[in-house]
Order: structure tokens, then C-alpha cells, then sequence
């Protein structure tokens, strides 16, 4: 497994966060990707919606690909542009249970100085990543 990428680092409340983008480079009502290492399931989706922030796994379990991104975004839900699975942008839950169950990592971001920083992530690569290690 590969490490991820040197970003700038401040510490809040002993917690460890990475810059990862400028405020100004999020598209309001959308989301754009970031790559945290060079691996595939090392790469986020960042969404700027109603004056929030909100960060996930840019990578669809239905078929494992990277478009989360590049969602439809409407009231707090993003939904895969190839296969329409939906998810909710805060908790990353899949939320239709007959598309499957498998949902979104979510991770912890916040707004500062007009940077966007994310706590140091703990991927969670799926089952069948993790059988090829």
C-alpha cells in the first residue's frame, strides 16, 4: 500500500489535520476531488453546499470508481454519476438499501484562514483490497 501524499499540517486539540485546498477552489453545490496518496481509495470528494463543507470517499462500492465528485448534489445527498447510487454528504450512508448497503467513508473537515483542512484519515480500504496485501 502506497503513503499518502506531504501536505501542510496544523494540530487542533492534539488531532492532526491536512490542508488539502484553497476555499476558494470549491464549487458551490458540487465537489472536487483530491488525492491524498497515489492509490485509488486514497482520493476524496470535497462539496462546498450551504456554506458547508463536507468530505468523502471519492470512490463509488458499487463498482469502484472514482466519479463521487463529479455527483449530482441536491438536498444534502450526492449521487454517483455512473450507476446513481445516492449518499448522504455527512455521513456518507447509503441511502437507498436496494441499491446495497455498502456506503461512503465521511470524513471530519473544517474551514480555516480560507483553507480547507481534513483530520488525518484512516482509509478503509474494502474486503477485497485488503485480501491483496
Amino acid at each position: 500500500m502506497s503513503e499518502f501524499y506531504d501536505f501542510p499540517k496544523i494540530f487542533i486539540e492534539g488531532q492532526e489535520y491536512w490542508q488539502i485546498e484553497v476555499v476558494k477552489n470549491l464549487k458551490v453545490n458540487s465537489g472536487i476531488a483530491i488525492k491524498l496518496g497515489d492509490e485509488l481509495d486514497y482520493e476524496v470528494a470535497v462539496f462546498w453546499v450551504n456554506n458547508e463543507v463536507f468530505c468523502l470517499s471519492n470512490v463509488c462500492p458499487h463498482r469502484h470508481q472514482n466519479q463521487i465528485a463529479n455527483g449530482i448534489v441536491k438536498n444534502g445527498i450526492v449521487t454517483c454519476p455512473l450507476h446513481f447510487w445516492s449518499y448522504d454528504l455527512r455521513t456518507g450512508e447509503n441511502i437507498n438499501k436496494r441499491q446495497g448497503t455498502r456506503s461512503l467513508q465521511s470524513f471530519e473537515v473544517r474551514i480555516i484562514d480560507d483553507y480547507v483542512y481534513l483530520k488525518k484519515p484512516e482509509i478503509k480500504l474494502p474486503k477485497w483490497r485488503q485480501l491483496e496485501e
